[in-house]
């Protein structure tokens, strides 16, 4: 028999599968026949061990319940299932940007409004939160049936909050295809997510992925230049072209903001023609979907997992303070690593989607 006030879930089948755990379609099951159709993402349960990853995923449902924005997913709570977390969100009735331009043309009006939704939610975000997504890519971008726009997998994501558990800052989470150069520095900042979203933008009017961007800044102004001649032999419209080229700069400081992409975006939209993204949606989402539905290997029957307590939930509170605050590395001193004695470690990840670069610093004189 269930145990009271703890709420049980059904696990369906997988929908999902990152680095960090798998995402499955669910159902919540309440008292007197109450059910709600959820999203639920499961640790990998070898990286429960692994307290910075589990921190990670805690943290990024926190982060998540703290942020309001049509186009990010919500989430519905912190839970414990079967000895793993779980993040519960509601389900998203759609499919991603990296299944639809594997499968269908993307209309430049409906690439450049999915651009502009993205960037509202990025600049809502980096006011409330100084939220810095970092792994801004197709595949974290999904659309609805009635076109909407959600942006997903805030796992990777640096933000100012009071519960924020994971405390490691030489990280550099992303996508190489969709990184800033500045980035490989350890310099993360919303000018990062601009970068990223330009790439989207270019590859999605492109119909094809950019060139990757180059780790060096003096090796940018090849790399724009090829990237144009793509555009342009694509026959991008010269003002989306722009949009995206300025997204792709080098320095950082020159790049537009999230909020300035939204009004160039906007602007764009209502010159452009082509169908309007809820009009195109429709159609493509569903027969994307029934594309991908002999992919989905549902469970044999579904699992009733029901919350546990093997290891308290932790509360939506500051956890306690640390003995002594741990010792961060600024910008100047990650410029210096080669000097300080720097170890780069790579870790290739879910085929190399995702690059995990952990940077390793041998302070001299232990200062």
């Amino acid at each position: 028999m269930p145990t009271a006030n703890r709420r049980r879930y059904e696990i369906l089948y997988p929908i999902g599968k990152g680095a960090f755990g798998t995402v499955y379609r669910g159902r919540v099951l309440g008292d007197g026949g109450f059910t709600k159709d959820v999203a639920i993402k499961l640790l990998r349960s070898d990286l429960e061990d692994a307290e910075d990853f589990a921190a990670r995923q805690r943290d990024e449902a926190r982060l998540l319940g703290l942020i309001h924005h049509r186009a990010i997913v919500q989430v519905d709570g912190l839970v414990r299932l079967d000895g793993r977390w779980a993040v519960v969100m509601e389900y998203i009735d759609g499919v991603d940007l990296r299944q639809i331009r594997k499968r269908a043309d993307i209309p430049v009006a409906c690439a450049v409004a999915v651009v502009r939704e993205v960037a509202g939610a990025l600049k809502v975000a980096s006011s409330a939160r100084k939220l810095v997504h970092r792994d801004i890519k197709p595949s974290n971008i999904t659309i609805t049936r009635a076109g909407e726009v959600k942006l997903l997998d805030f796992g990777s994501a640096k933000a100012r909050f009071d519960q924020r558990e994971a405390r490691t800052v030489n990280l550099v989470l992303g996508t190489p295809h969709y990184m800033a150069p500045e980035r490989y520095k350890g310099v993360d900042g919303p000018a990062g997510d601009v970068f990223a979203l330009g790439a989207v933008l270019g590859e999605l009017v492109n119909g094809d992925r950019l060139p990757r961007p180059p780790m060096k800044s003096s090796s940018f102004p090849k790399y724009l230049d090829g990237v144009r001649d793509q555009l342009v032999a694509k026959g991008v419209h010269a003002e989306v072209a722009r949009l995206v080229t300025d997204c792709l700069v080098a320095d950082p400081e020159a790049r537009p903001s999230a909020g300035e992409i939204a009004t160039r975006a906007w602007e764009l939209e209502r010159e452009l023609s082509g169908p309007r993204l809820e009009t195109w949606a429709h159609g493509v989402v569903d027969r994307v979907q029934e594309e991908l539905g002999h992919e989905r290997a549902a469970l044999p029957e579904p699992m009733v997992l029901e919350e546990s307590d093997d290891t308290p939930a932790p509360e939506l509170v500051p956890p306690p303070p640390p003995a002594a605050a741990p010792r961060r590395l600024g910008t100047s001193t990650a410029a210096t690593l080669g000097a300080a004695g720097m170890l780069g470690l790579l870790l290739m990840l879910a085929g190399g989607a995702l690059v995990l670069v952990v940077l390793f610093v041998a302070l001299l004189g232990g200062g």
